[in-house]
């Protein structure tokens, strides 16, 4: 039981990754949106409090990461997101992203990716094909 209690976060859900989360208020930071500024705070998994685009699973990973026609502008870093090894959904549709194409190949899980709608060039890292359960991948 005691285990139980240091891992659940408020409201009864689990804590995420501690990792994850990090990765995560880096993302805030570099958007600085009002919209995320105001939904991410406390636990990314916190059912009671949901984080505007963020999905978690039931052992407090992010899994989807899905922040669609917000305007948001970066210049995209290819191992952006190494640090979500659960990710199954990643989706930044009609932002403002430059760069090259972010690295997947460290993720097996990954299902559907959707960066069009960006300014994003250059090689795909790692092999598409080492995504062995890829649904949709839309550059």
């Amino acid at each position: 039981m005691e285990i139980v209690r240091n891992v659940l976060g408020q409201g009864g859900t689990p804590s995420v990754d501690p990792d994850e989360k990090n990765a995560l208020y880096v993302l805030k930071s570099i958007f600085n949106d009002s919209i995320l500024n105001e939904s991410w705070k406390g636990d990314p998994c916190d059912l009671a409090y949901p984080w505007y685009g963020i999905q978690c699973s039931t052992k407090g990973h992010i899994i989807g990461i899905e922040l669609n026609d917000m305007g948001l502008s970066w210049k995209v870093d290819v191992n952006e997101f190494m640090n979500f090894p659960k990710l199954i959904i990643l989706s930044f549709q009609n932002n403002s992203l430059w760069g090259n194409v972010m690295n997947f190949s460290f993720n097996h899980k990954m299902k559907i990716i959707n960066l069009s709608g960006n300014k994003l060039d250059g090689p795909i890292p790692g092999s598409p094909p080492s995504l062995s359960v890829l649904e949709s991948l839309q550059l």
